[in-house]
Order: C-alpha cells, then structure tokens, then sequence
C-alpha cells in the first residue's frame, strides 16, 4: 500500500491519456464489498425507508490521468490527478439538492510502473477537485511509465461527519417550516374566534419570537448558503412573522394594562407556559425523528431583548417578581422532576434557561443555586454517555460505542468553562477499563495491531477526561504490544539469515530497524535487532568473499551458482528445518511449524533439492506429521467440546449448546480423513431438538421485537407464549419468560408504556393492569403521560364498576398506591366512578 499525501498540482514530465472510473454507491456494493461507512451513508440520507434503501444508486464518473514527474537525476514522482468528478443518481435530500456533498473523499485502486514487476495498491486522500496525489518518489535515471486505474472509493470519518450535520441542517430547515406553518395556523385560527386573552396573546407571541430566531439561524446554516435552495418559501415567511410579532405585542401590551390583577394574570401566564412545554415534549417523543431535536428546541426560553420587552409589563409586586423570573421559577421546578426521572438533557436546558433569566435579573443567590444544578446535570448527562458508550463497546457494538463517545466528547468541549474538570476523571472508569480488557484480549490472541488500537483509544479517553489513574497500565500495555510486534520482525529477519538468505534477512531486519524507529517511545530499550544487525554484518564479508572464490574457480564467468558441497550443506539445512518443524509439529506449536515447513519449501525449490529422494522422503513424512497431528488436534477439540456439552446439560445453561453440537458435527464431516467419531453429539442434537426449536422460533420472536418494536411483536409473542406446551419445555427444566415477564425485566418504563398504549388502544383493561402493576416499580416521564393516564383511568373504572368495585378510593390504592407520578390517573379514576354511579342511579 502506498503511503500518499495531497499535493498542488505540478507540472507533467511525462503526462497520460484521461481515464473514466465509474463508481456506484448503492447497498449492493456495499454489502459486497464489506463498505460499511458507504452503507451508513445511504443509512443517513434514506431515514429508514426500505423502498429507497433498496432503489438508492448515486453514479460517480471519476476522471483523472497519470503524470511522472524528474524530481532528480536517479529520482521521479508518481502522481494521480483527478481532474473532475460527474455525480449522476440519486443526489436530493427531501427536496435539496447534495450531490456535490455526496461526492467521496477516498479513492483505492492499483498502479503499475512498467520497469518493475507486479502492481502496487493505493489509498489516497483528497479535499477538493481538481487535485494532485502523490504516489512516493521511485529510483530510476529515466521516468518510467505508469498506468492503473481506480477501483472504489470510501468516505472517511471526517467526510461522515460532515454529511450527517448537512442532514441535520436539512432536517431543521423542514422542521422549522413545519413550526411556522404551525404558528400561522395558531393565528388564524385564534383570531377567527376574536377572543384577545393575554395568555393566549402572550403564548403565541412567543412562538413567533422564537420563529423568528430558527429562521434567521437556519438561513446561516452552509448547505442554504451552497445550495441557495428554499423549497417551502421558509425566508418569505420571515416579513410577515416580523409584522406579527409588532402586532402581538401591540396586543399584548394593551391586555395586560386593562389587567385588574398582574399577580394573577402572571401566575396564569406561567401555569399556561409549563402545560404548552409539556405539551412540546410529548409532540417531540412522537413526531417524525428527523424533527425531534427542533421540536424540542422550540420548548427552550431562548430569553433576549424581545422575550424581556414582554415579560417586564408585568410584575408581581408582593413577590417583587416579573413575569419572566415567574416563568424561570416555574422551569427549575419541572426541570427538577425531570431529572429525578433521568432526563438530563431537557433538564439541563430548562436548568440553563432559568439561570441565565434569574441572572439578568439579578437574583445572586438564586442564579447559584440553579447553577450547582446545572453543573450535576451535566455531570448526570456526561455519565449516561460514558455508561452507554462503555457498555456497548462492551456487547462488541462499535458503532453505537462511538456515536456515545462523540456525544461525550463534543459536551465536554461544549462547557470548557464548566467546573467539572476535577469531577469527570472518575465517570471515564468503565470505558478505560473495557478499552484495556479487549485490548488484553487482543493480545493474548497474539492480534497485536488491533490490541494497541484499543489502548490507544483508552490513552484518548483518559487524556479527555483528565484520568491519570489508569497512566501506567496504558503505557505497560502499549510497551508489551510494540514490542511483541517488533519480536516477531527480528524473528523473521533471524530465520532467513539461519538458512543462508542475507538479502532477505537484511531486507526484513530494515523492516524491523525502521518500525523500532518510528515507535522509539515504546521501544528504545530493545536491542534484538542491533544484535542482529552485528552477527550480520560479522558473518557478510567472509560468507561473500567465499562464495565468489568457489564461483570463480570451478565456473568461470558465473557467480551465485551453488557447488556440491554446498548444495550438500543446504541439503543438511532442510532436513534439519524439516526436523524442527516436526519438533514444533509434536509442540503443537502449528503456526511457527507451518512457517519452517514454507521456509524449508521455499529452500529447497529455489535450490532445485525439492525431487531428491532423500528430501522429497522427509516432506513426505513432515506431511504425515502434521496431518496426524491435526487430526489429533481435532480429536481433542471434540472432546472438549463434548465435555462442555455435558457441563451445559447438567448446569442447565443451554445458551450454546446447539452451535457447540453443531461444531462437532462439523468438525468431523469437514475432516472426513481423520475418521472423527461425532455420533455422541448427533444423539444429543436429536435428544434436544425440541429445546432447540423453542430457542430458534424465540430468537425470532426478540428479533422482531429489537427490529420492530414491542407494540408490533405484542400479538405475535402472545402467540408464543400460548404455544409452549408444544416444546416440551419441562423435560429441559427451562422455564420461558412470559412477554409480562420479559417487559418487567428489562426495567424500562418507556417499554412498559408501549405494553400500556397497545393495550389501551384495544381496550383490554385486564392485560393494561398487569403492566401497571409493572410501570408502578420503573422510572418513566410522567409529565409525557397525562393523556394517556386519563385514558387509562377511564376505561380501568368502567371496567371495575362492570365488575362490581363501588369504593373508589380504596380501588384507586390498590392500583397506584401512593404514587404521585399518577395524579392524572387518580384524578380521573375517582371522577369516571363518580360519574357511573350517578349514570346507575
């Protein structure tokens, strides 16, 4: 792989005939070729819909050329320029146009220079078009000729990135459209009725303030300025939302003087304030996702000039308060009980909203003690991050690993003046340590490149989070897989200068010298390649100067050409290779057999010894050895495997029973020589075929629910719950968790609502109490529940005075006890049996 870097464009010495690459990104290609950042791609700008993932092919034509260019007298430059890239396909995002954004920033394919032999790949980098990449600096007194071509493409992390805030701006510019579309039917339809209350007014008038700072901020946004697009006519409706905005506060400003009480009507406004933000939550949690942040945007005070101009017309005089300061009070108290439920990041922006009000108005006191919330919010919201990042890096989940680091990442950039800085170390433990366990693992499975990436990455996140804790393990961690690394180079260097190749030996102890130089940190104490760099250089002179005598000597006008002593002695040195390698074959030492078995086989081929008896005999007897030797590993493999069978069956953990059996059988029909006996676990394969039935149709059934949702698997998984006599579960001693069961363990009050709006939805009273019952002991947003809470104590009370209850406030106990999170639900629970027994009598 060539190493490249970006470059001008220079001039050509020898320049050549435009190429055309055509590159697709579609899902098929992806798949094929394991592209998965390509995938996530597509993912982004297809929002889920199958149809469109599925028809999604965005055609790159890519054209460029090779130029070599006369760096020196014995030196010249490769490079490729591309000169223009064409976007055809499918390049609009909901109505804007992407294309030029779509187009890659990472290209691959493979060049050849036609001095050498072979075709090298390469991997460049490039930021805007026409660009000029270098391909490295290439020995020769005259320019060779070059050609390839390009065969695909990738975008890199920072390309990603990009692409999702250009999807975020899009988002919101419809988003925003929606708010405002939204606002002006508010207006038309409140002005219809000719009703001027202050409440109202004031509300709405601060829709308008606010859609008019989203207007002018998404205006700002890159893709509007690149595009100049406005497919919905968003900057038109900007005028009028200013003329408005004078009108309303006309309006307001001429309620609030004929106001006989300002206390009141400030007590009204807010109480009004604290429903309308409820009710923006609710709406954010069930709109369309691509919204969800905007939504919840338009719930913010977002307090200036304009938002104080409104609030100080009115002020409570026995509580020497404003409006605004009244709304700023009432926002630390429901931010208080949304963080009680785990809801940091709304509470964080009430909490922020709120200082920042009682700050320019100049309650000290108050203002601090709101900020010490807002600093053990962010600390709660930084937490959840490092929990959810650490846990799915954990579960091998990558991906959803980084999207949870990013977010932490870009937080704690977010507050650099926050006071968490000696608070944090210690949230960045569980991540640390999960980064240092696989890392471990890695090691002992001797993948040292993909060990030190994961120390690496616990080295980043300590530097982030100012952990110096874990300082010292990092680095022994780092020490011990570069030098492992480095170990292995000189042992490859070492075993070619055992068998006599001093080029090749050579070659790999540079390798060796130079990874030593480019990770000295880690590796400035080990001095195996010096040592053998020495034993080299005291063994060269002497081993040449006899080689070319012999030459010279018995060939004239030859050189290299092995004489039968020599040959004699490399006859010895494979037959001694083959030996070792039977050693380490005996060892069970496999891989390192396997490497002297291709060293030895290359030796004799090179050295033409490979049709001598008494060598071809040895290989023929190493090749006996290993194949007893692998058969007998197989052997004991099964074994194992049977052992750990029977251990599962007696401890009852049947979790990977089937593929530990399948294994087996495997084993021995994909090794037919060794005449592996696998019929013990084709009996118990049989034995279980029942129990592993039920985990295959129960997988499916999880699978729908993680794909789909619970709502929609509810009937399904019902089923299956019914249908459970027929897997003979008894005979197994497994017991099945129930869907009640299974809600109840996931200790998820947002997944118990969905049981709740699904049961509620088909008016199934009972099963809704089971998972009340479930809801009472999880955390869960009450103040998203109140619709639902009247639903549900409507259709409970019917259901009970059907069946007889008549006393209401003892029933209403058993179901919620004392659990103020149900207030909704009392209230109306207590008003519809009232309202039944006035309807009987």
């Amino acid at each position: 792989m060539a190493f490249v870097c970006i470059a001008l464009m220079s001039f050509a010495a020898q320049s050549q005939t435009t190429q055309v690459a055509n590159l697709s990104l579609n899902t098929r290609n992806n798949y094929q070729n394991g592209l998965k950042i390509n995938q996530s791609v597509i993912n982004l700008f297809t929002s889920g819909n199958e149809n469109l993932l599925a028809e999604w092919n965005t055609s790159f034509e890519l054209h460029y050329h090779w130029v070599a260019n006369k760096n020196s007298l014995n030196t010249f430059e490769i490079n490729l320029s591309i000169d223009k890239i064409i976007t055809k396909g499918h390049d609009y995002y909901r109505d804007f146009h992407i294309g030029y954004a779509l187009v890659p920033d990472v290209i691959m394919g493979r060049y050849t220079l036609y001095t050498t032999q072979g075709s090298d790949a390469f991997k460049v980098n490039f930021k805007e078009i026409p660009a000029s990449v270098s391909l490295g600096n290439f020995s020769g007194t005259t320019v060779a000729k070059v050609d390839g071509s390009i065969d695909s493409f990738l975008y890199s992390e920072g390309k990603f990135k990009q692409l999702q805030e250009l999807v975020s701006q899009i988002n919101q510019y419809w988003a925003v459209n929606e708010f405002v579309d939204q606002v002006n039917k508010d207006i038309a339809s409140l002005e219809s009725k000719n009703v001027e209350q202050p409440v109202q007014l004031f509300l709405l008038r601060e829709k308008i303030r606010k859609s008019l700072l989203l207007i002018k901020e998404t205006a700002a946004f890159q893709v509007m300025e690149k595009t100049a697009a406005d497919p919905a006519a968003l900057w038109a409706k900007y005028p009028d939302l200013e003329r408005l905005l004078t009108r309303y506060s006309t309006l307001f400003s001429n309620e609030v003087n004929k106001s006989i009480s300002q206390s009141s009507l400030i007590t009204e406004i807010t109480s009004a304030y604290r429903k309308d933000l409820l009710k923006v939550f609710k709406k954010a949690y069930i709109s369309d996702f691509r919204s969800h942040e905007l939504i919840l945007r338009t719930g913010r005070l977002a307090p200036d000039i304009q938002f104080y101009s409104a609030t100080d017309l009115l002020t409570d005089t026995e509580k020497n308060v404003s409006l605004a300061e009244s709304i700023a009070f009432e926002f630390v108290s429901l931010a208080d009980s949304i963080h009680e439920s785990g809801d940091f990041v709304n509470a964080l922006g009430l909490y922020e909203d709120a200082q920042k009000i009682l700050e320019d108005k100049g309650h000290t006191n108050a203002s601090d003690d709101v900020k010490k919330r807002v600093e053990s919010t962010k600390l709660g919201l930084l937490r959840s991050y490092l929990q959810i990042a650490a846990k799915a890096l954990e579960a091998g989940n990558d991906s959803l690993s980084r999207v949870y680091q990013t977010k932490s990442n870009f937080f704690v950039n977010k507050y650099p003046e926050n006071n968490l800085v000696n608070r944090i170390a210690g949230e960045s433990d569980a991540l640390i340590k999960t980064y240092l366990r696989k890392g471990t693992i890695f090691v002992d499975q001797k993948q040292y490149l993909a060990a030190i990436q994961m120390f690496e990455q616990a080295a980043n996140t300590a530097r982030s989070y100012y952990n110096n804790i874990y300082n010292e393990q990092i680095n022994q961690s780092l020490f011990m897989s570069y030098r492992f690394i480095f170990l292995e180079l000189v042992q490859e260097a070492e075993n070619y200068y055992l068998i006599g190749d001093l080029p090749e030996a050579k070659h790999r102890l540079e390798y060796a010298l130079n990874y030593q130089k480019d990770h000295f940190q880690y590796l400035r104490t080990s001095n195996e390649a010096l040592y053998l760099k020495n034993k080299i250089k005291g063994n060269d002179d002497s081993n040449l100067n006899s080689l070319a005598s012999n030459s010279q000597s018995n060939f004239p006008g030859q050189s290299n050409i092995a004489l039968p002593e020599n040959l004699q002695q490399t006859e010895n040195d494979i037959i001694q290779m083959i030996k070792n390698a039977q050693l380490k074959v005996w060892a069970n030492e496999m891989n390192d057999a396997w490497k002297v078995y291709e060293k030895a086989s290359e030796l004799a081929q090179s050295s033409h010894l490979n049709k001598k008896k008494t060598v071809k005999e040895a290989f023929q007897q190493l090749d006996q050895r290993m194949i007893e030797r692998i058969c007998l590993n197989h052997r004991f493999k099964i074994d194992d495997l049977l052992t750990k069978s029977k251990v599962m069956i007696a401890q009852k953990d049947y979790e990977d029973l089937k593929p530990t059996l399948q294994e087996i059988i495997d084993l021995s029909a994909n090794n037919q020589g060794c005449i592996l006996n696998s019929g013990e676990a084709t009996t118990l394969m049989e034995t279980y075929y029942d129990l592993f039935r039920y985990q295959d149709d129960y997988k499916s059934v999880l699978n729908n629910l993680y794909s789909s949702g619970l709502q929609s698997v509810i009937p399904l998984y019902t089923i299956f719950d019914q249908q459970l006599e027929g897997y003979n579960l008894a005979n197994f001693g497994v017991k099945h968790q129930t869907l009640p069961q299974f809600v109840k363990s996931q200790n998820n009050g947002n997944l118990t609502l969905q049981a709740i709006s699904f049961y509620l939805e088909q008016m199934d009273a009972v099963n809704m109490l089971v998972y009340l019952k479930i809801l009472l002991r999880q955390d869960f947003p009450a103040y998203e529940t109140l619709e639902m809470q009247e639903k549900m104590a409507t259709l409970i009370a019917v259901a009970d005075y059907q069946n007889g209850i008549r006393d209401a406030s003892k029933r209403v106990y058993e179901l919620i006890e004392d659990d103020k999170r149900f207030s909704e639900f009392k209230k109306n629970y207590l008003r519809s049996m009232k309202k039944l027994s006035k309807m009987k009598e």
